[in-house]
């Protein structure tokens, strides 16, 4: 990281991902200056306050579980139980949750705890199923939320289980299996198949140019979103400035404008 930053021919660190290691770097990039642009994490830790150098695209985890319980409440499911990661990332989707239960009067049936180990995912489950609910709020990531839809599968194979995006990963849910079906999982993106939008359009245009021969995904669509948002920035900024006069100051949070999927 020093490295990175120490050297002045890098610009900018962009998509760097995973929560704990974005926590790491975060003093060192503030300090120095240099554009974070698109953090893959939707972590508030992520989304420093008065810092013009961190620039963050992907929607706020408690965003996505805002939205999750305002749909649970619109559809007339009330019973519902929630189960989050003991760490720092499902402290936090438990406590958008709660705060968003309480905005529509909704209480949790029962609220359990995974370790990351997974050590306890029986005992969460047992937990849930023993309190009755009409949907389980699932805060976990890798592990734990393979291990917890498998489990409770076993349970009550029909309990509809509501995710965040993080949770959607292509490789999470060909792990689960059969499982899998029945998980209703947020997005931060649009459907990567939906050409209606001019923005996935233009995404599988390039995605086919560029030889892919992988399926599409709403993982590789949020990396071209970044990319775009990023280059339209810098191109933004070349308009102003000579592009040897591009220095890493130069991109400023105005160079961003709003985009419409």
């Amino acid at each position: 990281m020093k490295g990175f930053i120490e050297d002045r021919s890098n610009f900018a660190l962009f998509n760097c991902m995973g929560t704990p290691m974005i926590e790491a770097m975060l003093p060192q990039v503030i300090e120095s200056g240099i554009p974070f642009f698109a953090p893959f994490s939707g972590a508030l830790s992520a989304r420093p306050k008065n810092v013009r150098n961190v620039f963050n695209i992907r929607a706020s985890y408690a965003d996505e579980a805002e939205q999750l319980v305002q749909h649970l409440a619109t559809i007339g499911i009330k019973r519902i139980a929630i189960v989050y990661q003991n760490n720092a990332f499902g402290k936090e989707v438990f406590d958008a949750t709660q705060l968003s239960m309480a905005k529509h009067k909704l209480d949790a049936t029962a609220i359990v705890t995974v370790e990351s180990n997974s050590s306890d995912v029986n005992a969460a489950v047992a937990k849930i199923t023993t309190s009755n609910p009409e949907a389980v709020l699932v805060g976990l990531a890798g592990k734990p939320t393979i291990d917890f839809v498998k489990a409770i599968r076993l349970q009550r194979k029909g309990l509809p289980l509501y995710a965040l995006s993080i949770m959607g990963a292509a490789a999470t849910l060909k792990a689960m299996g059969d499982d899998a079906t029945g998980i209703a999982v947020s997005q931060v993106v649009p459907m990567p198949g939906n050409t209606v939008v001019p923005m996935v359009r233009e995404f599988q245009q390039a995605w086919k140019a560029a030889g892919v021969t992988l399926e599409p995904s709403h993982l590789a669509l949020e990396g071209y979103i970044n990319a775009r948002v990023f280059a339209e920035a810098v191109q933004a900024r070349r308009a102003q400035c000579h592009a040897q006069q591009l220095h890493r100051q130069h991109l400023e949070p105005q160079a961003l404008r709003p985009r419409r999927f």
